[in-house]
């Protein structure tokens, strides 16, 4: 199991068409990782000269990470898999405080919480930064919607035959995994959750929140599996 003190998940960015996630590790250990988005097959993408990310963003054509380095007052990238990494701008002046990163075609943004502003550049040609809104109060994040940046992905979830949560996948050989919530585990046929024995209120202090249903034998659920139609808590 990994120690979440290490390895503490902060930005994430998803790949739908590929069925994977990156992710940055704010922990004692500080990484780009990647996974499939079931969460299986982890591994480091950037792990080295790496200090404190506050954005993350994919290209999903060219298969590019972009990320920013608050410590380094700097936005790097590399392709998904780790290599060709290079710096398109290091500049404590032009990079006074910036957190959240977004990309269009050949413009990447993001937000200045010092300059109060939206900030952009082109990919290629950094050495001009624009400031496209002034005078924002509180900015924290910037996220670009259009119908070219959503399209294409196909859905494997669909049409799943999981009794509770489908999660896509790049690994399993049907493009998606069947998993089940806290109280519950996964039976042998792979698709049907059932309850897991060992899931117990001493043992998860997630069984006093508000949103979990303690069964009669002691087993947890979330309240939004209560009554649902399915013996979740395996109590008849």
């Amino acid at each position: 199991s990994r120690n979440y003190s290490e390895f503490k998940p902060f930005y994430l960015a998803l790949d739908p068409h590929k069925r994977i996630m990156f992710w940055s590790s704010d922990g004692s250990k500080k990484a780009i990782e990647v996974s499939s988005m079931d969460g299986n097959g982890i591994k480091a993408v950037v792990d080295t000269n790496i200090a404190t990310v506050t954005g993350l963003t994919l290209d999903r054509i060219q298969e590019r990470i972009y990320w920013i380095d608050y410590s380094k007052k700097s936005i790097e990238t590399c392709l998904y898999n780790g290599t060709n990494r290079f710096t398109l701008l290091r500049n404590g002046r032009l990079l006074q405080s910036p957190f959240s990163l977004a990309i269009f075609e050949d413009s990447l943004y993001w937000v200045d919480t010092k300059l109060f502003a939206l900030r952009s550049m082109q990919r290629y040609n950094t050495s001009h930064p624009t400031t496209l809104i002034g005078l924002l109060r509180t900015p924290r994040s910037v996220t670009v919607f259009q119908k070219q940046v959503q399209s294409g992905a196909i859905n494997y979830c669909a049409d799943h035959q999981c009794s509770h949560n489908c999660l896509l996948s790049n690994i399993s050989p049907i493009n998606y995994s069947c998993t089940c919530p806290d109280g519950l585990r996964l039976s042998l046929d792979g698709i049907s959750c059932i309850p897991d024995e060992t899931y117990h209120k001493s043992a998860h202090p997630s069984c006093r929140l508000d949103k979990t249903f303690q069964c009669s034998n002691k087993i947890c659920i979330h309240n939004s599996y209560v009554c649902d139609g399915n013996d979740d808590c395996g109590d008849g």
